[in-house]
């Protein structure tokens, strides 16, 4: 995940730069494209920092209320607990497990 958000960031600079030759561009332009790199720098930093917190914030209930009170979660996770209360494999190993059909 953080492999293609970084492939992501550098393609939206890429793009967002452009092969210009500097010389022959206006200052406006210049401008332009200064501020939109900014923006895009910005907006992708923005876009990870809140996959980072969707993250965090997914370990805690995973943590804090579904595994102390045995609750049952939907999908991977649901999958995984269930199979780590049958099997006594760990759960993040259960979890990556699951999850590398949809990564492929």
């Amino acid at each position: 995940m953080a492999i293609r958000l970084i492939h992501n960031l550098r393609e939206k600079i890429a793009a967002t730069l452009g092969k210009t030759d500097r010389e022959s561009t206006s200052r406006y332009r210049q401008a332009k494209l200064s501020w939109q790199k900014k923006k895009a720098i910005r907006g992708s930093i923005r876009s990870a920092l809140f996959v980072a917190l969707g993250v965090l914030s997914a370990g805690f209930g995973l943590k804090g209320f579904l595994m102390p009170n045995n609750f049952i979660d939907g999908g991977v996770t649901g999958i995984s607990l269930l199979l780590n209360a049958k099997t006594g494999i760990s759960l993040s190993a259960m979890i990556i497990l699951i999850n590398i059909p949809f990564i492929l």
